[in-house]
């Protein structure tokens, strides 16, 4: 694979009641690749981002269809000259939520329980249709991966399927990709604002009791690596109780 996935900042965009970062496919090779681009916006306080339509290449509304008096047109296009991200007042009141229609639009993840958890680990949360159903439509799934200091994710094999885009939120770690040849393609270290983008990838573990090692045979083993069954008899012991997320070692 000729394009790099080293991790990468976002490029801001604009700077007002808050920030845009922008993962543009012009500028990311991979993302032009993955055909995919990402979008961070962080709110100052009393920051609010103005509506919007992102789906599409142009948006417009036009005001004159609502039968509008000319005075009041103007007022609404010229009144507001912030742009994007903008300061509210501070006695500014904004509505509700209505958490009866949120509930199917909105999760979050820091309130869900982990689908996995590993004592000085980590967990793993999985977001899929199954949980929420709402992703069915969209074709994504997400997961959030919190991981201890000093613990890794185990190695995992990712097969053909969807594109994946992960954000870094906070702390920092190494990370390493090999390509199908088996070189190494990514060898760096992340921090808190960098995005990896991974074409093509679907999650398989090397090791673990969930892992392709335990769904082979003893045989099948023996045989690919010339080992004896007693030495597989050992990895096999080793890999039964291991999570996708390991500790460090004591």
């Amino acid at each position: 694979m000729g394009i790099s996935l080293t991790p990468m900042q976002g490029e801001k965009v604009f700077e007002g009641g808050g920030c845009v970062y922008l993962w543009s496919p012009s500028k990311f090779l991979i993302h032009s690749e993955c055909n995919l681009g990402g979008a961070i916006i962080q709110l100052c306080k009393y920051g609010f981002a103005f509506p919007h339509f992102t789906d599409c290449p142009s948006f417009a509304y036009i005001l004159r269809a609502l039968d509008l008096p000319k005075p009041i047109i103007e007022t609404i296009k010229k009144h507001q000259t912030g742009l994007q991200i903008i300061k509210l007042r501070e006695d500014f009141q904004m509505p509700k939520v209505n958490n009866e229609f949120r509930k199917d639009l909105v999760f979050n993840f820091e309130e869900a329980e982990p689908d996995l958890e590993v004592e000085n680990g980590g967990k793993m949360v999985i977001l899929n249709c199954k949980r929420f159903p709402s992703l069915g439509e969209l074709g994504i799934s997400g997961m959030r991966t919190g991981i201890e200091g000093g613990a890794i994710l185990a190695p995992c094999h990712f097969e053909k399927g969807a594109a994946e885009v992960a954000y870094i939120m906070k702390g920092g770690g190494k990370v390493q990709c090999l390509g199908n040849d088996g070189k190494l393609i990514l060898d760096g270290r992340l921090k808190a604002g960098n995005l990896i983008a991974l074409p093509n990838p679907e999650l398989s573990p090397f090791i673990g009791k969930n892992s392709v090692w335990m769904a082979l045979s003893p045989e099948v083993l023996q045989a690919s690596f010339s080992i004896t069954p007693q030495i597989e008899q050992t990895l096999a012991e080793k890999q039964k109780d291991k999570e996708l997320l390991i500790p460090p070692t004591k």
